[in-house]
């Protein structure tokens, strides 16, 4: 199950994150099974970066807890203060695992379903770069592999409500 190779577009991801600088929102949802809770760093599981210092945004695993960092004005290069899951909310089972940025600067972070993390981050996108690129299981510098399958990964340009959430989750992957 294991798997240490970089998926990654050759190009700039410059639609998508022009999209997202836009509208000021956006949701990263994808159906994740991780191989081990040995992973640290945080692993990467998505990414829209350059490299492992600047990033628009990361959705990582570190041990037992998904992590996302997402850029503002008001953070650092690297988009932390993150968003945490509480521990234990990372497992070896197949889960749903989901973050949304609304206009408001509310992120949310749900796993399968359930919202598990929740803050207000200050700041706009203007620091976003539309040149970075999108990796799966690895930063794009392949010094955060992620171990595990990734079954489906959606990124939208909008913040998903908890009811989207809820439906999203239940369709299953």
């Amino acid at each position: 199950m294991a798997q240490t190779s970089l998926i990654a577009s050759q190009r700039p991801a410059t639609e998508l994150s022009q999209a997202i600088m836009e509208t000021g929102e956006a949701t990263i949802e994808a159906w994740v099974q991780p191989a081990t809770l040995d992973q640290t760093g945080p692993a990467r599981i998505v990414t829209l970066s350059r490299d492992p210092a600047v990033r628009n945004f990361t959705l990582g695993q570190d041990g037992d807890r998904y992590i996302v960092r997402f850029r503002t004005s008001d953070t650092d290069p690297n988009g932390t203060p993150s968003l945490d899951s509480p521990e234990g909310a990372a497992t070896t089972e197949l889960a749903h695992v989901l973050y949304t940025r609304a206009a408001d600067g509310t992120v949310r972070l749900y796993v399968d379903g359930r919202e598990v993390a929740t803050r207000e981050v200050t700041g706009d996108l203007a620091v976003w770069s539309d040149e970075f690129r999108l990796g799966l299981a690895n930063e794009l510098t392949r010094d955060r592999t992620w171990l595990g399958v990734i079954r489906r990964v959606a990124i939208y340009d909008r913040a998903l409500s908890p009811e989207e959430v809820a439906q999203n989750f239940a369709a299953g992957e």
